[in-house]
Protein backbone atom coordinates (compact mmCIF):
# COMPACT_ATOMS: atom_id res chain seq x y z
CA UNK A 1 0.00 0.00 0.00
CA UNK A 2 2.65 2.51 -1.07
CA UNK A 3 -0.07 4.81 -2.41
CA UNK A 4 -3.58 4.98 -1.00
CA UNK A 5 -6.43 6.43 -3.06
CA UNK A 6 -9.36 8.12 -1.32
CA UNK A 7 -12.49 9.47 -2.96
CA UNK A 8 -13.91 12.95 -2.34
CA UNK A 9 -17.13 13.23 -4.31
CA UNK A 10 -16.19 12.67 -7.93
CA UNK A 11 -12.48 13.36 -7.35
CA UNK A 12 -9.62 11.23 -6.07
CA UNK A 13 -6.78 12.15 -3.76
CA UNK A 14 -3.68 10.02 -3.35
CA UNK A 15 -1.53 9.53 -0.26
CA UNK A 16 1.94 8.39 -1.44
CA UNK A 17 4.17 6.31 0.85
CA UNK A 18 1.42 5.98 3.48
CA UNK A 19 2.69 2.44 4.08
CA UNK A 20 5.94 3.80 5.54
CA UNK A 21 4.01 6.04 7.92
CA UNK A 22 1.90 3.08 9.06
CA UNK A 23 5.04 1.01 9.61
CA UNK A 24 6.43 3.77 11.81
CA UNK A 25 3.24 3.92 13.88
CA UNK A 26 3.41 0.15 14.36
CA UNK A 27 7.07 0.33 15.39
CA UNK A 28 6.23 3.02 17.95
CA UNK A 29 3.32 0.91 19.30
CA UNK A 30 0.90 3.80 18.98
CA UNK A 31 -2.28 2.78 20.81
CA UNK A 32 -4.47 5.79 20.06
CA UNK A 33 -4.19 7.55 16.69
CA UNK A 34 -6.11 10.66 15.67
CA UNK A 35 -6.75 11.21 11.96
CA UNK A 36 -6.94 14.88 10.88
CA UNK A 37 -8.21 16.14 7.53
CA UNK A 38 -8.86 19.65 6.19
CA UNK A 39 -12.47 20.85 6.13
CA UNK A 40 -13.07 20.02 2.48
CA UNK A 41 -11.62 16.53 2.78
CA UNK A 42 -13.17 15.30 6.04
CA UNK A 43 -15.49 12.96 4.13
CA UNK A 44 -12.39 10.88 3.29
CA UNK A 45 -11.28 10.52 6.91
CA UNK A 46 -13.31 7.37 7.53
CA UNK A 47 -11.70 5.72 4.49
CA UNK A 48 -8.23 6.29 5.92
CA UNK A 49 -9.39 5.28 9.39
CA UNK A 50 -10.60 1.94 7.98
CA UNK A 51 -7.22 1.33 6.33
CA UNK A 52 -5.45 2.08 9.62
CA UNK A 53 -7.72 -0.27 11.59
CA UNK A 54 -6.95 -3.06 9.12
CA UNK A 55 -3.21 -2.45 9.44
CA UNK A 56 -2.72 -1.57 13.11
CA UNK A 57 -3.72 -2.86 16.52
CA UNK A 58 -4.75 0.59 17.74
CA UNK A 59 -7.72 2.79 18.51
CA UNK A 60 -8.35 5.04 15.51
CA UNK A 61 -10.16 8.32 16.07
CA UNK A 62 -11.30 10.91 13.52
CA UNK A 63 -11.08 14.62 14.28
CA UNK A 64 -14.16 16.69 13.51
CA UNK A 65 -12.52 19.96 14.45
CA UNK A 66 -11.79 22.65 11.84
CA UNK A 67 -8.36 22.06 10.36
CA UNK A 68 -7.14 24.97 8.23
CA UNK A 69 -3.49 24.01 8.50
CA UNK A 70 -1.10 21.84 10.45
CA UNK A 71 -0.96 24.70 12.97
CA UNK A 72 -4.47 23.44 13.91
CA UNK A 73 -3.25 19.96 14.87
CA UNK A 74 -4.57 18.32 18.04
CA UNK A 75 -1.22 16.67 18.80
CA UNK A 76 -1.30 17.99 22.39
CA UNK A 77 -4.75 16.55 23.06
CA UNK A 78 -4.87 14.14 25.99
CA UNK A 79 -5.05 10.38 25.40
CA UNK A 80 -3.59 10.61 21.89
CA UNK A 81 -0.32 8.83 21.14
CA UNK A 82 -0.10 9.94 17.52
CA UNK A 83 -1.74 12.26 15.02
CA UNK A 84 -1.83 11.46 11.32
CA UNK A 85 -2.39 14.87 9.76
CA UNK A 86 -3.30 14.77 6.07
CA UNK A 87 -2.96 17.55 3.54
CA UNK A 88 -0.62 20.15 5.05
CA UNK A 89 3.11 20.62 5.44
CA UNK A 90 4.99 21.89 8.49
CA UNK A 91 6.90 24.80 6.93
CA UNK A 92 9.96 26.46 8.54
CA UNK A 93 7.97 29.45 9.82
CA UNK A 94 5.40 27.20 11.52
CA UNK A 95 8.11 24.92 12.90
CA UNK A 96 9.61 27.95 14.62
CA UNK A 97 6.31 28.62 16.43
CA UNK A 98 5.88 24.92 17.26
CA UNK A 99 9.39 24.83 18.75
CA UNK A 100 8.54 27.65 21.14
CA UNK A 101 5.54 25.72 22.50
CA UNK A 102 6.59 22.07 22.38
CA UNK A 103 9.66 19.87 22.22
CA UNK A 104 9.39 18.87 18.56
CA UNK A 105 12.01 16.88 16.67
CA UNK A 106 12.12 15.62 13.08
CA UNK A 107 12.71 11.86 13.09
CA UNK A 108 12.01 10.88 9.48
CA UNK A 109 11.01 12.53 6.24
CA UNK A 110 10.30 11.84 2.60
CA UNK A 111 9.18 14.11 -0.19
CA UNK A 112 5.61 12.97 0.59
CA UNK A 113 5.58 13.02 4.41
CA UNK A 114 7.39 14.19 7.55
CA UNK A 115 7.40 12.47 10.95
CA UNK A 116 8.04 14.33 14.20
CA UNK A 117 8.47 13.37 17.84
CA UNK A 118 6.55 15.74 20.12
CA UNK A 119 7.58 16.01 23.78
CA UNK A 120 9.31 12.64 23.36
CA UNK A 121 5.99 10.87 23.94
CA UNK A 122 3.87 11.51 20.86
CA UNK A 123 4.18 11.22 17.11
CA UNK A 124 3.01 13.79 14.59
CA UNK A 125 2.90 12.69 10.96
CA UNK A 126 2.32 15.21 8.20
CA UNK A 127 1.13 13.04 5.31
CA UNK A 128 0.89 14.94 2.05
CA UNK A 129 -2.05 14.25 -0.25
CA UNK A 130 -2.66 15.30 -3.83
CA UNK A 131 -5.52 15.43 -6.27
CA UNK A 132 -5.15 12.85 -9.03
CA UNK A 133 -4.96 14.95 -12.22
CA UNK A 134 -7.75 14.74 -14.79
CA UNK A 135 -6.30 14.61 -18.30
CA UNK A 136 -8.88 16.91 -19.89
CA UNK A 137 -8.24 19.55 -17.24
CA UNK A 138 -4.48 19.21 -17.69
CA UNK A 139 -4.74 19.60 -21.45
CA UNK A 140 -6.84 22.75 -21.16
CA UNK A 141 -4.52 24.32 -18.57
CA UNK A 142 -1.46 23.44 -20.61
CA UNK A 143 -2.90 25.15 -23.67
CA UNK A 144 -3.65 28.31 -21.66
CA UNK A 145 -0.21 28.36 -20.04
CA UNK A 146 1.61 28.12 -23.34
CA UNK A 147 0.28 31.58 -24.26
CA UNK A 148 2.03 33.34 -21.37
CA UNK A 149 5.03 31.20 -20.44
CA UNK A 150 8.55 32.55 -20.76
CA UNK A 151 11.00 29.89 -19.59
CA UNK A 152 13.53 32.48 -18.48
CA UNK A 153 11.32 34.29 -15.99
CA UNK A 154 8.32 32.10 -15.09
CA UNK A 155 8.02 29.88 -12.01
CA UNK A 156 5.08 27.68 -11.00
CA UNK A 157 4.03 27.56 -7.34
CA UNK A 158 1.60 24.87 -6.18
CA UNK A 159 -0.73 24.63 -3.22
CA UNK A 160 0.01 21.19 -1.77
CA UNK A 161 -3.10 19.34 -3.04
CA UNK A 162 -2.26 20.35 -6.62
CA UNK A 163 1.33 19.14 -6.68
CA UNK A 164 0.71 16.43 -9.30
CA UNK A 165 -0.97 18.94 -11.60
CA UNK A 166 1.94 21.33 -11.18
CA UNK A 167 4.61 18.69 -11.77
CA UNK A 168 3.00 17.56 -15.02
CA UNK A 169 2.63 21.12 -16.28
CA UNK A 170 6.20 21.99 -15.26
CA UNK A 171 7.56 18.95 -17.06
CA UNK A 172 5.64 19.72 -20.24
CA UNK A 173 6.76 23.36 -20.27
CA UNK A 174 10.25 23.00 -18.85
CA UNK A 175 9.57 25.28 -15.88
CA UNK A 176 10.83 25.31 -12.28
CA UNK A 177 8.27 24.97 -9.51
CA UNK A 178 7.92 25.36 -5.75
CA UNK A 179 5.49 24.96 -2.87
CA UNK A 180 3.33 27.82 -1.62
CA UNK A 181 1.11 27.79 1.47
CA UNK A 182 -1.12 30.39 3.06
CA UNK A 183 1.82 31.79 5.04
CA UNK A 184 4.97 30.52 3.34
CA UNK A 185 6.81 30.78 0.04
CA UNK A 186 10.55 30.18 -0.29
CA UNK A 187 12.55 32.95 -1.99
CA UNK A 188 12.11 32.67 -5.76
CA UNK A 189 13.72 34.53 -8.63
CA UNK A 190 10.81 35.05 -10.98
CA UNK A 191 9.35 37.97 -12.90
CA UNK A 192 6.17 35.95 -13.38
CA UNK A 193 4.75 33.58 -10.76
CA UNK A 194 1.89 31.24 -11.66
CA UNK A 195 0.10 29.75 -8.64
CA UNK A 196 -1.48 26.35 -9.30
CA UNK A 197 -4.42 26.16 -6.92
CA UNK A 198 -8.14 26.93 -6.66
CA UNK A 199 -9.53 30.23 -5.45
CA UNK A 200 -7.49 33.28 -4.55
CA UNK A 201 -6.18 32.23 -1.12
CA UNK A 202 -2.79 30.81 -2.16
CA UNK A 203 -2.38 33.27 -5.03
CA UNK A 204 -2.44 36.15 -2.54
CA UNK A 205 0.47 34.78 -0.50
CA UNK A 206 3.16 35.93 -2.99
CA UNK A 207 1.57 39.38 -3.21
CA UNK A 208 1.64 39.66 0.58
CA UNK A 209 5.35 38.82 0.42
CA UNK A 210 6.14 41.48 -2.16
CA UNK A 211 5.85 39.69 -5.52
CA UNK A 212 4.12 41.78 -8.19
CA UNK A 213 3.27 39.68 -11.23
CA UNK A 214 1.18 36.78 -9.89
CA UNK A 215 -1.24 34.74 -11.99
CA UNK A 216 -3.65 32.06 -10.77
CA UNK A 217 -4.07 28.77 -12.58
CA UNK A 218 -7.42 27.80 -11.09
CA UNK A 219 -7.86 24.03 -11.28
CA UNK A 220 -11.54 23.98 -10.30
CA UNK A 221 -12.48 26.57 -12.91
CA UNK A 222 -9.96 25.25 -15.46
CA UNK A 223 -8.94 28.83 -16.08
CA UNK A 224 -5.82 30.95 -16.11
CA UNK A 225 -6.66 34.14 -14.19
CA UNK A 226 -4.47 37.11 -15.22
CA UNK A 227 -2.39 39.08 -12.76
CA UNK A 228 -4.70 42.10 -13.12
CA UNK A 229 -7.60 40.11 -11.67
CA UNK A 230 -5.46 38.67 -8.88
CA UNK A 231 -4.25 42.17 -7.99
CA UNK A 232 -7.83 43.44 -8.05
CA UNK A 233 -8.82 40.88 -5.41
CA UNK A 234 -5.68 41.67 -3.42
CA UNK A 235 -6.49 45.39 -3.52
CA UNK A 236 -10.05 44.73 -2.37
CA UNK A 237 -8.81 42.90 0.72
CA UNK A 238 -6.04 45.41 1.33
CA UNK A 239 -8.69 48.16 1.32
CA UNK A 240 -10.54 46.28 4.05
CA UNK A 241 -7.25 46.05 5.94
CA UNK A 242 -6.67 49.79 5.79
CA UNK A 243 -10.27 50.42 6.84
CA UNK A 244 -9.82 48.11 9.84
CA UNK A 245 -6.67 49.97 10.87
CA UNK A 246 -8.40 53.35 10.63
CA UNK A 247 -11.34 52.13 12.73
CA UNK A 248 -8.97 50.60 15.30
CA UNK A 249 -7.15 53.91 15.57
CA UNK A 250 -10.36 55.40 17.00
CA UNK A 251 -10.79 52.58 19.53
CA UNK A 252 -10.52 53.01 23.30
CA UNK A 253 -10.64 49.34 24.33
CA UNK A 254 -9.04 46.26 22.78
CA UNK A 255 -8.59 42.54 23.19
CA UNK A 256 -5.49 40.57 22.26
CA UNK A 257 -6.36 37.23 20.67
CA UNK A 258 -4.13 34.36 21.79
CA UNK A 259 -4.52 30.88 20.34
CA UNK A 260 -3.65 27.67 22.21
CA UNK A 261 -2.87 25.88 18.93
CA UNK A 262 0.77 24.74 19.00
CA UNK A 263 1.48 26.25 15.59
CA UNK A 264 -0.09 29.63 16.44
CA UNK A 265 0.43 30.18 20.16
CA UNK A 266 2.60 33.29 20.60
CA UNK A 267 2.48 34.25 24.27
CA UNK A 268 5.40 36.69 24.12
CA UNK A 269 3.80 38.61 21.24
CA UNK A 270 0.45 38.73 23.05
CA UNK A 271 2.01 40.06 26.26
CA UNK A 272 4.04 42.63 24.30
CA UNK A 273 0.88 43.82 22.51
CA UNK A 274 -0.95 44.10 25.83
CA UNK A 275 1.83 46.23 27.28
CA UNK A 276 1.95 48.51 24.22
CA UNK A 277 -1.81 49.02 24.34
CA UNK A 278 -1.85 49.81 28.06
CA UNK A 279 1.13 52.18 27.72
CA UNK A 280 -0.86 54.03 25.06
CA UNK A 281 -3.86 54.41 27.37
CA UNK A 282 -5.97 51.69 25.76
CA UNK A 283 -7.70 49.26 28.10
CA UNK A 284 -7.08 45.68 26.96
CA UNK A 285 -7.29 42.00 27.89
CA UNK A 286 -5.68 38.87 26.50
CA UNK A 287 -8.44 36.57 25.25
CA UNK A 288 -7.70 32.86 24.84
CA UNK A 289 -9.47 31.62 21.71
CA UNK A 290 -8.90 29.12 18.91
CA UNK A 291 -11.77 29.64 16.50
CA UNK A 292 -13.11 33.17 16.18
CA UNK A 293 -16.63 33.98 14.97
CA UNK A 294 -18.33 37.35 14.71
CA UNK A 295 -20.76 36.37 17.48
CA UNK A 296 -17.83 35.80 19.82
CA UNK A 297 -16.09 38.99 18.74
CA UNK A 298 -19.25 41.04 19.26
CA UNK A 299 -19.63 39.63 22.79
CA UNK A 300 -16.13 40.72 23.81
CA UNK A 301 -15.79 44.09 25.56
CA UNK A 302 -13.52 45.70 22.98
CA UNK A 303 -13.59 48.20 20.15
CA UNK A 304 -11.03 46.23 18.13
CA UNK A 305 -8.98 43.04 18.32
CA UNK A 306 -5.24 42.49 17.97
CA UNK A 307 -4.58 39.03 16.59
CA UNK A 308 -1.51 36.92 17.35
CA UNK A 309 -3.23 34.00 15.62
CA UNK A 310 -2.97 33.05 11.94
CA UNK A 311 -1.97 36.24 10.08
CA UNK A 312 -4.45 35.49 7.30
CA UNK A 313 -7.31 35.96 9.79
CA UNK A 314 -6.53 39.66 9.83
CA UNK A 315 -6.47 39.91 6.04
CA UNK A 316 -8.76 37.47 4.26
CA UNK A 317 -11.66 37.40 6.72
CA UNK A 318 -12.17 41.05 7.60
CA UNK A 319 -15.50 41.30 5.77
CA UNK A 320 -16.85 38.55 8.08
CA UNK A 321 -16.36 40.59 11.26
CA UNK A 322 -18.22 43.63 12.55
CA UNK A 323 -15.24 44.82 14.62
CA UNK A 324 -11.78 45.60 13.24
CA UNK A 325 -9.10 42.93 13.51
CA UNK A 326 -5.46 43.90 13.14
CA UNK A 327 -2.41 41.67 13.19
CA UNK A 328 0.29 42.00 15.83
CA UNK A 329 2.79 43.62 13.43
CA UNK A 330 0.23 46.26 12.44
CA UNK A 331 -0.27 47.57 15.96
CA UNK A 332 2.45 50.16 15.41
CA UNK A 333 0.33 51.85 12.73
CA UNK A 334 -2.60 52.12 15.13
CA UNK A 335 -0.58 53.44 18.05
CA UNK A 336 2.38 55.32 16.57
CA UNK A 337 2.44 55.66 12.79
CA UNK A 338 0.37 56.92 9.90
CA UNK A 339 -1.85 54.34 8.21
CA UNK A 340 -0.51 55.60 4.88
CA UNK A 341 2.90 54.19 5.88
CA UNK A 342 1.54 50.62 6.05
CA UNK A 343 3.95 48.05 4.67
CA UNK A 344 1.65 45.15 3.75
CA UNK A 345 4.67 42.86 3.33
CA UNK A 346 4.85 42.71 7.15
CA UNK A 347 1.28 41.43 7.52
CA UNK A 348 2.50 37.85 7.28
CA UNK A 349 5.16 38.17 9.98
Amino acid sequence: MKMLELTIGTRTIVLPEIELCIEYLAKEHARSILVEFPIGWKCAASQLAKALRNALNAKILVSGKPCWGICDTCILQENVDAVLHVGHVLTPNLLKVFSSNTDIRLVDYDEHYSIYSVNSTRTLIAQYAYYLPEQEVLNSLLEQLRTIVDKDNTVLAYALPYRLYCEELAQQLGLPYSLVTGCYLPPLHADKLVVVSSGYFHALTPLLLGYNNVLLLDIDRTRLIPSEDVKKEFTRRLTLKVNALMRAKEGKTACVLLSTKPGQKRIDDAEKALMELENSGISADIVIIDDLTDDILQSLACDFAVSTMCPRLGFDDLDRFSKPIINIRELQYVLHSKISELDYRKIMH
